[in-house]
């Protein structure tokens, strides 16, 4: 077999190939039946229900199926782990409750096309190179699979993070100017959404749930509290402290936002001075990593292969 010329690895790769394609095919296949099956027996229980109740209590039904048999491979045992990922993911704006697996289908997904990717590409690019090469090469990219989900979602949760810590002074400043107009702490930040849909859409999208939970009777303190936890910024856990001390010792809200909001606009003054502060040192760290080392080999250069030629012996 080997005399004939017949690559055995290319062969393998093949039907490792063939087996995905199935694979693939397969899962499509019954992920198609589940939702025909689905939308006959939503069409038989809410036959008077409009399209769009129809389309989102599908999706629904789907998010609880199709992946809810692979719960127990895709989601880790380890409580403390699952939790302290959910709320990356919720911080993130994964709010879904198969948040979780999704994101473990995602990494093992990542894997396997990393793995198919190295067994029949790479072997095909990296002819030349030798065999220990080429498996370093195969473990990093699958090891990069393996932590970019991980690493988009970080991403993702600081971007928002910022942009949230960016608008939220602003927000603060509407709601003090709605609330001492004479309205109500509801009404005050129904407009603030209005206000800061154009400017900063993560915030808005924040403010919306918060005031969507508290027209539906939710507690406003764990409305609150909610969305502190949500967002993972600092100031915003201290202003919910704030409005529950206002209103335990019956201090008025607007006079704590006032103090509050100014105390906001002072540490948004001195991060960005932090920032200004900071810039020489890094355009001075930035001038002697690109300057210095070329500098020195066009002053010592010279000094060094005239050493070589007159010491060593070598011909330059």
């Amino acid at each position: 077999m080997f005399g004939t010329g017949i690559n055995v690895t290319y062969i393998f790769a093949q039907i490792l190939l063939f087996c995905a394609v199935l694979v693939v095919f397969y899962s499509a296949r019954n992920m198609l039946v589940l939702h025909e099956g689905t939308v006959r027996r939503l069409k038989q229980k809410l036959g008077t229900v409009s399209k769009t109740a129809a389309q989102s209590s599908l999706g629904l039904k789907l998010e609880g199926t199709s992946l809810k048999r692979f719960e127990k491979y895709l989601t880790p045992s380890n409580e403390e782990r699952v939790h302290a990922l959910r709320q990356l993911l919720t911080r993130a704006g994964f709010r879904s409750s198969s948040a979780v697996m999704r994101f473990y289908a995602a990494r093992v997904i990542l894997c396997a096309i990393a793995f198919l990717f190295s067994v029949i590409v790479l072997p095909l690019i990296m002819l030349k190179m030798s065999v220990i090469i080429t498996i370093l090469t195969m473990f990093l990219i699958i090891l990069i699979a393996y932590f970019a989900p991980g690493f988009w979602v970080e991403r993702t949760y600081q971007y928002r993070r910022v942009e949230i810590e960016k608008g939220f002074p602003d927000a603060l400043d509407l709601l003090l100017v709605c609330i001492e107009a004479g309205n109500s702490f509801d009404q005050a930040l129904n407009r603030v959404v209005k206000e800061l849909q154009t400017t900063n859409k993560i915030l808005t999208d924040e403010l919306n749930i918060v005031t969507r939970e508290l027209r539906a009777g939710k507690d406003r303190y764990k409305v609150l509290g909610d969305f502190a936890d949500r967002a993972g910024v600092d100031g915003i856990a201290s202003f919910i402290t704030v409005i529950k001390q206002a209103d335990k010792f019956g201090v008025s809200i607007a006079e704590a936002l006032r103090v509050y909001s100014s105390e906001m606009r002072d540490k948004r003054y001195m991060l960005a001075e932090e920032k200004a502060n900071m810039m020489p040192v890094k355009l001075a760290l930035g001038a002697i990593v690109f300057t210095v080392p070329p500098a020195i080999i066009v002053m010592v250069g010279p000094s060094i292969i005239m050493i070589m030629r007159h010491l060593g012996g070598v011909s330059l």
